[in-house]
Order: C-alpha cells, then sequence, then structure tokens
C-alpha cells in the first residue's frame, strides 16, 4: 500500500522542563514517528546529545487514548534500534545536523520493524506490524516527550521539537489490532546480582533489553526461567554478544539485549502462559542504585479510558 510522509503540526508544551504533547491524526495506519529535537539557544556548531550538559534525554511515551503504549528514555530508544541494525546499525541510529542555534537531533520511533530481514526476503507482510488508528474512533493517539529541565543537565533555555511520521490509508477491520507494546520498568540494583520474580506475565516477549545501571554498572551475564525452565541459561554478555551478531544484530554498549525473535519470526516469541517467571541479572561490581528494563510485548492495546 502507498505510504505517505506527513508533517506532525499539533505539537503543544515545548519548554524546558515540560512535557511536550505531539497529537497525531486519528485514521491513517502508522509505520514510524521521528523526533526532531533541538535547542535554538545553543551557541555552538554541534547538534544536542543524548548525554552530557545539553542532552536531550527525556522520557518518551505513546498513548492510545489515555493507555501508555510505548515507554522509554531516548538513549533506550537509540540504543535499541542500532542493535537491531546490525550490518545496517547507521540506518537506525540517531542522526544530527549542526549549526549555531539550528543542529538538531533525528529519533524515530518504529513500528513497523523493517530489520525483521529475513521475513522480508520471504514476502511476508510486515505492514501488518504498523499500528492503524481508525479503531480508536474519537480517542486520541498522542506521543509524549519530557523536555529535560535545565537544572538537570538538559536543554539551554530555548527547545525546538518537531514530528514527521510515514503512515498509509488501511483502516483495518475496526477492532483493537495486535501491536508492539514497550514497558519501561525500573528496579533497585543492591549488590552484585538482581533478581526478578516480578516481571509482567501477560502477551508475548520479543524482548528484554536491562541498561546499565545508574551508577554505571554493566550487566555481564544473565539467566532467564520461564515455569522453572531456563530460557537464558548463564549467559555472559560476551556470549550474548556473538549470539546476537550471529542473527544479524550488533549489540550497543550500555545494555544487554535478550533477544527471543532472533530468527525474526513472531512465531518465536516467548509465551507467558506459566505459572512463574524468574531474571537473574549479574553485575560487574556492587550496585547501590536503580537498573531499567526495557520490555517489548506483543499484544493487543493496554486498555483505555
Amino acid at each position: 500500500m502507498l505510504k505517505r510522509r506527513i508533517q506532525l503540526k499539533d505539537i503543544t508544551g515545548i519548554a524546558a522542563g515540560r512535557t511536550a504533547l505531539i497529537n497525531l491524526p486519528v485514521g491513517p495506519r502508522y509505520h514510524s514517528v521521528t523526533l526532531e529535537v533541538g535547542d535554538t539557544g545553543i551557541a555552538a556548531t554541534t547538534a544536542p546529545t543524548l548525554t552530557g550538559a545539553n542532552n536531550i534525554d527525556g522520557e518518551v511515551r505513546v498513548l492510545f487514548g489515555s493507555a501508555i503504549q510505548r515507554r522509554m528514555k531516548l538513549t533506550h530508544l537509540d540504543n535499541i534500534n542500532q542493535s537491531m541494525g546490525g550490518a545496517n546499525v547507521a540506518s537506525y541510529a540517531m542522526t544530527g545536523t549542526a549549526g549555531n542555534g539550528s543542529g538538531r537531533r533525528f529519533l524515530t520511533i518504529y513500528f513497523h520493524e523493517y530489520w525483521r530481514t529475513q521475513l522480508l526476503s520471504n514476502n511476508v507482510d510486515l505492514d501488518a506490524l504498523a499500528w492503524p488508528t481508525a479503531w480508536l474512533g474519537g480517542s486520541k493517539f498522542q506521543v509524549q516527550y519530557d523536555i529535560p529541565a535545565i537544572a538537570a543537565g538538559g536543554l539551554l533555555g530555548a527547545p525546538a521539537l518537531s514530528a514527521t511520521a510515514v503512515i498509509d490509508d488501511y483502516v483495518g477491520d475496526g477492532n483493537p489490532p495486535t501491536i508492539m507494546k514497550w514497558f519501561r520498568d525500573d528496579f533497585g540494583s543492591s549488590g552484585t546480582t538482581v533478581s526478578l520474580s516480578t516481571l509482567e506475565r501477560r502477551d508475548a516477549y520479543a524482548q528484554i533489553s536491562a541498561f546499565d545501571t545508574s551508577d554505571a554498572k554493566q550487566v555481564t551475564q544473565a539467566r532467564l526461567e520461564l515455569g522453572g525452565v531456563p530460557i537464558v541459561e548463564d549467559m555472559t554478555a560476551d556470549e550474548n554478544s556473538l549470539f546476537l551478531r550471529e542473527h544479524g544484530m550488533v549489540n550497543q554498549a550500555g545494555c544487554y539485549h535478550m533477544v527471543f525473535d532472533h530468527d525474526d519470526s513472531l512465531n518465536d516469541l516467548l509465551p507467558t502462559n506459566v505459572n512463574s517467571m524468574f531474571l537473574k541479572l549479574t553485575l560487574s561490581a556492587a550496585s547501590a542504585g536503580t537498573i531499567s528494563l526495557i520490555s517489548q510485548r506483543l499484544g493487543r492495546p493496554e486498555a483505555t479510558s
């Protein structure tokens, strides 16, 4: 189906320390949304970065109605996008333009997952992963972006934000679609291991990404059990990186990515209709902070009001 590229013009709340709201027209099917972030007050030739003094690393949420369907920081988004890219890592990475006050960073939220190359080679219709919105009726489709405050080392005072989207005119059958949702959960990281038995057991998991702790400790080994059966059995970070590379991915620094649909097939997603789910992460050194997990799960949209 013909895809169109549009400007998202309904954007409010663009200010340091505020939440910018990007309202997307309901009706089309969305393949991606690209954020263009900058600061017209920067007196330098470089664009803002995801880390450092003028960072733009705020949280992003994607909503149907009032329910969050995706939640992540921009650093999470860029790391995961790059990891999925493999040999084409630059195709999905954050890009930037330079200029005094005109430097910008571009990051894309992908609904249609173009990196599933094995499915593409088999002519599988990956448009099915795009998000139709006609079923929403009068409910909103919205992206929220928490612009960092100046006091927190964020933008220098004059944030700029715009956005574009890739869409088509597929309407669907009027029912809520099956979509790939992203959930961010932050857990305390005390000591050299983090053990979790409270992970959500619904939908089907495509991936769990465990990021470095808030005090810069890396995940060096992971164990995941489903119903007492090891799915990822004490794999070191190096072993995991090799495994991902063998399946066309490149693990980026700062995160341990457990990918379950590594053959690109949606039939390989991790089922959760079991009585227990246990995750143990071993850290590079004792931590006294928090660790962020981004879980990607395929299922119906979260309930909205």
